[in-house]
């Protein structure tokens, strides 16, 4: 796959002065960096997952100089990856002023003018965001910032939400909008560059109590199996077919390998049996057959293959 440099940027500093909500009603405010670093932060996984090569121009608390950041994506000053980035994406947060204004409000993303490309990336982080998220499309706009004039490639600056709206703000703070926020310009991105977006892999299903994954090694075949009271147990489709095992079935809530019933386990639609009773119907030799619980591998040696045809 094409390796592509996406330079990320999150906004400001940690401690610049005025970048920040108003008081809240408990006396506490918001920084807009702690939501433009989550959102990159979170950004930045997205991408990887997605093959894309990342540079982070703006790490850490200090404010980075506008000049500094350009200057690393141009690869004017050497930025590790020896070649300018692909693309430019600085996360900021809104305001129009310092007190709460409840009329400022949604997402606005601004680009180079007359830079074909910078919009093209601009609309399609903006088709996503305003998609994915709760707020009003402010449209795509132009200005004469230093992200993007100075970046020699399509550069983008994502105004999130308004800080000085007391609804926004609330979302901002949020870590269900920050993530929201992050897949969407993620999406965009993969949608510039002609790539499929990978989604997030589901979380795993629950183990039984006192189950936990082994290593199952068939030949040049790998399985993940289980661990269940100092007993290792196989994947039956995966194991069975890897040893040479044609003739076995589903029978009764239990699986039958050559007219033989063994011990079965179904755990989140998979079945499972026991690979020591492999070893005692003589269709395998099974290896570091555990019995302690600190086993993480299981090899399975096939007797002979065995069709019965």
């Amino acid at each position: 796959m094409e390796k592509i440099l996406i330079a990320v940027d999150d906004g400001h500093g940690m401690y610049t002065a005025g970048k920040r909500t108003p008081l809240f009603e408990d006396g506490t405010y918001m920084k807009e960096n702690e939501f433009n670093r989550a959102v990159v932060d979170k950004l930045i996984v997205h991408l990887k997952r997605n093959c894309f090569d990342v540079l982070h121009v703006s790490a850490g608390d200090t404010d980075v100089p506008l000049k500094t950041r350009t200057d690393l994506a141009n690869n004017t000053i050497p930025n590790g990856f020896g070649r300018p980035a692909d693309a430019m994406v600085s996360v900021h947060a809104n305001a129009l002023g310092s007190a709460w204004n409840s009329k400022a409000k949604g997402i606005e993303i601004f680009y180079r003018s007359g830079y074909k490309a910078g919009k093209k990336l601009a609309q399609d982080i903006q088709e996503y965001l305003v998609k994915g998220t709760p707020l009003i499309n402010r449209g795509l706009k132009t200005s004469n910032l230093h992200i993007t004039r100075e970046a020699d490639m399509p550069a983008v600056l994502v105004e999130g939400a308004f800080m000085d709206n007391p609804e926004e703000a609330l979302l901002l703070e949020s870590d269900a909008y920050r993530s929201e926020c992050a897949e969407e310009i993620a999406r965009g991105l993969c949608q510039f560059f002609g790539r499929t977006y990978v989604e997030v892999p589901p979380d795993a299903a629950p183990l039984p109590a006192g189950a936990y994954p082994v290593n199952f090694v068939v030949g040049r075949s790998e399985f993940d199996g289980l661990i269940i009271d100092g007993r290792s147990w196989a994947p039956a489709r995966d194991v069975l077919t890897a040893i040479g095992i044609k003739t076995w079935m589903f029978e009764k809530k239990s699986i039958s390998i050559n007219g033989t019933a063994v011990e079965t386990k179904i755990i989140n639609g998979i079945g499972y049996i026991k690979s020591v009773d492999l070893q005692t119907i003589e269709v395998a030799k099974v290896f570091l057959e555990p019995d302690a619980v600190n086993t993480k591998r299981v090899i399975i040696y096939p007797k002979e293959v065995t069709t019965n045809e």
